[in-house]
Protein backbone atom coordinates (compact mmCIF):
# COMPACT_ATOMS: atom_id res chain seq x y z
CA UNK A 1 0.00 0.00 0.00
CA UNK A 2 2.73 2.56 0.80
CA UNK A 3 4.48 1.61 -2.43
CA UNK A 4 1.32 2.35 -4.41
CA UNK A 5 1.01 5.71 -2.66
CA UNK A 6 4.62 6.54 -3.40
CA UNK A 7 4.30 5.85 -7.11
CA UNK A 8 0.93 7.58 -7.37
CA UNK A 9 2.28 10.71 -5.67
CA UNK A 10 5.39 10.73 -7.84
CA UNK A 11 3.19 10.63 -10.95
CA UNK A 12 0.79 13.29 -9.70
CA UNK A 13 3.40 15.78 -8.45
CA UNK A 14 4.08 16.68 -12.06
CA UNK A 15 0.87 18.70 -11.91
CA UNK A 16 1.05 21.93 -9.92
CA UNK A 17 -2.51 21.72 -8.60
CA UNK A 18 -1.76 18.44 -6.88
CA UNK A 19 1.03 19.98 -4.82
CA UNK A 20 -1.54 22.27 -3.21
CA UNK A 21 -4.04 19.44 -2.70
CA UNK A 22 -1.64 17.15 -0.80
CA UNK A 23 -2.13 18.85 2.61
CA UNK A 24 -5.90 18.85 2.13
CA UNK A 25 -5.90 15.15 1.27
CA UNK A 26 -3.72 14.34 4.29
CA UNK A 27 -5.94 16.43 6.56
CA UNK A 28 -9.05 14.73 5.23
CA UNK A 29 -7.65 11.25 5.82
CA UNK A 30 -6.52 12.07 9.35
CA UNK A 31 -9.83 13.80 10.14
CA UNK A 32 -11.79 10.76 8.95
CA UNK A 33 -9.66 8.44 11.08
CA UNK A 34 -10.05 10.71 14.11
CA UNK A 35 -13.83 10.92 13.74
CA UNK A 36 -14.03 7.14 13.31
CA UNK A 37 -11.91 6.63 16.45
CA UNK A 38 -14.07 9.00 18.50
CA UNK A 39 -17.24 7.35 17.18
CA UNK A 40 -15.90 3.89 18.08
CA UNK A 41 -14.96 5.06 21.57
CA UNK A 42 -18.39 6.58 22.24
CA UNK A 43 -20.43 3.76 20.72
CA UNK A 44 -21.46 1.13 23.23
CA UNK A 45 -20.38 -2.23 21.88
CA UNK A 46 -20.68 -5.30 24.09
CA UNK A 47 -18.48 -7.41 21.81
CA UNK A 48 -15.34 -5.38 22.60
CA UNK A 49 -15.41 -5.26 26.38
CA UNK A 50 -11.77 -5.10 27.44
CA UNK A 51 -12.35 -3.91 30.99
CA UNK A 52 -10.10 -5.67 33.45
CA UNK A 53 -7.69 -6.91 30.82
CA UNK A 54 -4.95 -4.45 31.83
CA UNK A 55 -3.01 -5.98 34.69
CA UNK A 56 0.09 -4.69 36.45
CA UNK A 57 2.14 -7.44 34.77
CA UNK A 58 1.08 -6.29 31.29
CA UNK A 59 1.70 -2.66 32.24
CA UNK A 60 5.27 -3.41 33.40
CA UNK A 61 6.01 -5.44 30.25
CA UNK A 62 4.74 -2.56 28.10
CA UNK A 63 6.86 -0.05 30.04
CA UNK A 64 10.00 -2.13 29.57
CA UNK A 65 9.30 -2.63 25.87
CA UNK A 66 8.78 1.12 25.41
CA UNK A 67 11.98 2.01 27.25
CA UNK A 68 13.95 -0.48 25.16
CA UNK A 69 12.48 1.04 22.00
CA UNK A 70 13.34 4.61 23.04
CA UNK A 71 16.87 3.92 24.28
CA UNK A 72 18.74 3.74 20.92
CA UNK A 73 16.99 6.83 19.58
CA UNK A 74 17.80 8.83 22.69
CA UNK A 75 21.47 7.94 22.55
CA UNK A 76 21.80 8.83 18.88
CA UNK A 77 20.30 12.27 19.55
CA UNK A 78 22.50 12.69 22.61
CA UNK A 79 25.69 12.25 20.58
CA UNK A 80 24.77 14.97 18.10
CA UNK A 81 25.47 18.65 18.55
CA UNK A 82 21.86 19.34 19.48
CA UNK A 83 21.46 22.04 22.10
CA UNK A 84 18.04 22.47 23.72
CA UNK A 85 18.88 26.05 24.74
CA UNK A 86 18.79 27.07 21.07
CA UNK A 87 15.08 26.28 20.94
CA UNK A 88 14.09 28.51 23.84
Amino acid sequence: MPLIGYFASSLLTKYNWFKYAIPIIGFSILMALGIKSIYSAIRKDDDNDYSGSLTIKLLIIQAIATSIDVEPNFQSHNNSNFNISKIY
